[in-house]
């Protein structure tokens, strides 16, 4: 639907042309058509080109998995995305769109959680940006978040995604079900020693009256 004039270059013996087709939807198919125009009028229409799809805005998050769950908080990672770009920069350069490719760079990322309940969807809190610059990693390169103020010995529904200047991707969830808090228990009383020998030491301790435990 776009009407756009290309210019052309020189490649071997053929002239071949270049046209950027703008304002698409990300990880949409299209199919693209050309006609030459003189000063007499368009020619016919070509074929259409086999369908070529964009780019999403930002990449899936991969391997999302919980590294630690207390009884306010749960700890998400994640592999960090590797950003490469489509074309190189002398292509980008050529067709000028450098700045559509920046776009597709990763600036941060949402999270946000989920109580369970009996609802059919989940009610989701509002989702909390962290920067690239912000994210923590820990010693494999693995982008870290701690999700907080969380109810003791409850379930979540975690989800995230990557954020970029072109826009947002797609929330991935960590694992399927929920994901549990641990309970907030009282400390026991400390134990008290009944008995020793040469190879043994004989504890006694108090229960507590809880009967989560």
């Amino acid at each position: 639907g776009n009407n756009m004039l290309c210019e052309g270059f020189v490649a071997s013996h053929l002239i071949r042309f270049a046209a950027v087709v703008r304002n698409l939807q990300p990880e949409r198919a299209y199919v693209c058509s050309v006609y030459a125009r003189s000063e007499a009028g368009p020619s016919c229409e070509s074929p259409n080109s086999p369908e070529r799809a964009t780019l999403a805005a930002a990449p899936r998050i991969e391997d999302l998995q919980v590294d630690e769950a207390e009884h306010d908080l749960i700890q998400v990672s994640w592999k960090w995305p590797q950003f490469k770009a489509p074309v190189s920069s002398k292509t980008s350069n050529d067709l000028e769109v450098e700045a559509s490719v920046r776009e597709l760079e990763v600036k941060g990322f949402e999270v946000r959680c989920a109580a369970t309940t009996t609802w059919t969807r989940p009610s989701w809190r509002n989702p909390e940006f962290v920067a690239c610059s912000k994210i923590k990693r820990d010693s494999c390169g693995r982008a870290t978040v701690v999700v907080k103020d969380l109810d003791p010995d409850r379930g979540y529904y975690i989800e995230v995604r990557a954020c970029s200047d072109a826009g947002v991707g797609v929330w991935c969830r960590v694992h399927d079900s929920a994901v549990s808090t641990s309970i907030d228990s009282q400390a026991p009383p400390a134990p008290e020693l009944v008995s020793n020998s040469s190879t043994t030491l004989t504890f006694s301790f108090a229960a507590l009256n809880d009967s989560r435990i």
